[in-house]
């Protein structure tokens, strides 16, 4: 499998976790329930997702996975984690405006908050990928 490939697919698989946890945390939010869907999907999605990126890497040739995870993109990934936690860290105040006003419940906080925590790498990475960087 040549470098482009592998990197199509782990670009890919990165941004459709990112795209389904964004899903289910608008889910939650819309529906007003904690589970509008199973609440395994997302956590399903994410071992699929390593899954299918680690199984790519190791079916190219060590050269061809050195060359899809290089300096640049692991430099993005790592900005992308970085960006992760700032959204998780203000997404406290956020949800917590949102609680007092009742506008949304605990449950509900607690399942679009994790979700949208584990989105904002993914959807950073994703923005990185459609810039052209990554």
């Amino acid at each position: 499998m040549k470098a482009e490939t592998i990197t199509l697919i782990r670009n890919a698989s990165f941004s459709l976790l990112g795209l389904l946890l964004l899903a289910y945390a608008v889910g939650v939010l819309l529906s007003g329930r904690p589970d509008p869907v199973s609440p395994w999907i997302p956590g399903l999605a994410g071992i699929v997702t390593a899954i299918v990126v680690t199984t790519a890497s190791f079916m190219g040739e060590r050269k061809a996975s050195a060359i899809a995870w290089d300096e640049l993109t692991r430099s993005e990934w790592g900005r992308s984690l970085r960006g992760g936690y700032w959204v998780a860290i203000w997404l406290y105040p956020v949800f917590a405006v949102l609680m007092i006003t009742d506008i949304v419940s605990g449950p509900q906080t607690f399942a679009s908050m994790g979700t949208l925590t584990g989105a904002a790498p993914f959807l950073l990475f994703l923005r990185a990928w459609i810039r052209g960087r990554a």
